[in-house]
């Protein structure tokens, strides 16, 4: 029951939106990849210069840390637009025009 209403809303979905949805599906499960191989191999036993494990080790933590710094670029975004409204007065975002005559409340005389 639970997978025909999963499939039901994902056949509502967009093409933009299931191409959303599967890239963050594909960043959740790659940094869960990456935080199980840490957690796996934490106390292998290491052969000295050059061993694989090692560098799976390092390439993992490192690719933590660049997903750690795009979230928090992405966090520092949002927050910015959402706290901008809030901040500047909305006569400075918004385009100052010239008043119409209905505006003005200008009669027009032939």
């Amino acid at each position: 029951m639970f997978s025909a209403a999963v499939i039901g809303s994902l056949r509502r979905l967009s093409g933009k939106q299931r191409r959303m949805l599967f890239f963050t599906a594909f960043v959740i499960a790659v940094t869960l990849l990456a935080l199980l191989t840490i957690i796996i191999y934490a106390n292998h036993d290491c052969i000295g210069d050059g061993c694989p494990i090692c560098r799976l080790i390092r390439y993992a933590d490192a690719m933590l840390k660049q997903i750690g710094k795009a979230a928090f670029a992405l966090g520092a975004l949002c927050a910015v637009y959402l706290f901008l409204p809030l901040t500047v007065p909305v006569r400075l975002i918004t385009r100052v025009s010239a008043p119409t005559p209905v505006q003005a409340k200008i009669r027009l005389n032939n």
